[in-house]
């Protein structure tokens, strides 16, 4: 079982909800079923490494092919960073990457 946790900014919000929040419930659905296939039995689906990254996607085939970007900070946590989908997945990347970044200068500062 992996413990699934959510990057949270320094001012409380975080990203990924606030974006899973701007899609209709039945989009929703599919990507908690997901986190929680994830979660429960270490099933990640359709997933890949990104490249000149250390994050990771989850790919989600639907119309808008979404993607939520994920670091498994260790064998038994995840941590979900941001949510987006193809059209914009380039400036999703950049700020999943940002995020991920001042998450291991606040939480991993001896690695």
């Amino acid at each position: 079982m992996k413990e699934i946790i959510y990057y949270t900014a320094t001012n409380g919000k975080c990203p990924f909800r606030e974006w899973l929040d701007t899609l209709d419930n039945i989009e929703q659905k599919i990507i908690t079923r997901r986190l929680l296939r994830l979660a429960q039995y270490d099933n990640f689906g359709d997933c890949k490494s990104l490249q000149n990254s250390e994050l990771s996607e989850l790919r989600f085939i639907t119309n808008k092919g979404y993607r939520v970007y994920y670091k498994e900070l260790d064998t038994i946590i995840v941590l979900i960073l941001a949510g987006g989908d193809k059209s914009d997945q380039k400036r999703t990347i950049d700020k999943a990457n940002k995020y991920y970044y001042e998450f291991k200068e606040r939480y991993m500062q001896n690695d």
